[in-house]
């Protein structure tokens, strides 16, 4: 019988005994303003100026969007890739709707890609190699009334 009580001594603090699972907190990601964006139509007239965060790293490409809850209109994130290659996107954890532009290596817009759904599984790929890729909220290429054929351009 002592035997027991020391073994059941010794594995207690080892036991949860905790039958709700525990709730993180999680703090909202905020918008990290990194460059300036200029939008030009293809009489090479400025249509809008845009601050947008970059996302140059594979975590930050990878990440991209994910988990934020707002984005404001004037804001966007540009992916810069090292080179131009097909890309594929998907709404993962993201939980605000996006418009996906899908640039050239000569910065000009190719692919407009407009409203994807929030938290969609669904590949959304584009039709040529990009090298950059501009993400902003859903809407607003249609509101900016961007077509392809417009290009862009950044400043830090």
């Amino acid at each position: 019988m002592i035997r027991r009580g020391l073994f059941f001594l010794f594995c207690l603090p080892f036991l949860n005994c905790e039958t709700t699972p525990k709730k993180v907190a999680t703090q909202p990601i905020q918008f990290k303003k990194e460059a300036e964006l200029i939008l030009y139509n293809q009489q090479k007239d400025s249509i809008a100026k845009l601050d947008i965060e970059l996302a140059t790293t594979d975590y930050e490409r990878q990440t991209g969007m994910m988990y934020r809850r707002e984005m404001l209109p004037q804001q966007g994130m540009l992916f810069v890739f090292q080179s131009a290659e097909p890309r594929a996107f998907y709404m993962k954890n993201t939980y605000i709707s996006l418009d996906i532009l899908f640039v050239n290596e000569e910065q000009e817009i190719f692919q407009i890609v407009e409203k994807a759904p929030p938290k969609s599984l669904t590949n959304i790929s584009s039709t040529a190699p990009a090298k950059y890729v501009l993400e902003l909220l859903g809407g607003q290429a249609e509101k900016l009334q961007i077509q392809e054929g417009y290009s862009i351009k950044w400043t830090p």
